[in-house]
């Protein structure tokens, strides 16, 4: 559930700051929707890779008593 929260976050923030930043008519609004898919896709998984990282030192697996 965190890291999805996270994933949407960024998602969110990238489109809307592309959004907001296109410029020159459809032409700049298709770049702009191109950036943001290839900049969304690449921040998604670099993201990912930390936050995994970072939860599993803090959540271990198999931690439970048993």
């Amino acid at each position: 559930m965190i890291k999805s929260i996270v994933f949407g976050l960024l998602v969110i923030l990238i489109g809307c700051y592309q959004g907001f930043n296109a410029s020159g008519g459809g032409r700049g609004v298709g770049i702009g929707t191109t950036r943001a898919v290839v900049l969304g896709s690449v921040i998604v998984l670099i993201s990912d890779y930390f936050l995994s990282k970072i939860l599993l030192q803090l959540m271990p697996p198999g931690g439970g008593s048993g």
